[in-house]
């Protein structure tokens, strides 16, 4: 991990839990936003990630 940013790869802070709901979601071939309120950690973990996503995505379109 530490050697990614050297290679101009941004490390983003969300960190995803091995959560029980991420295993039931590929089972149903849904995403957690389906599973109901027990899969309310895991919504916010996956909706922390893709806010990160898109603002690094963001300033790298920015720059170009």
């Amino acid at each position: 991990m530490a050697v990614l940013p050297e290679f101009g790869i941004p490390l983003v802070k969300t960190q995803i839990q091995h959560r029980q709901v991420y295993r039931q979601s590929a089972v149903f071939g849904q995403t957690v936003h389906n599973l109901g309120n027990k899969a309310c950690a895991a919504v916010k973990e996956i909706e922390s990630l893709t806010n990160e996503v898109f603002r690094i995505l963001s300033a790298k379109s920015h720059k170009s």
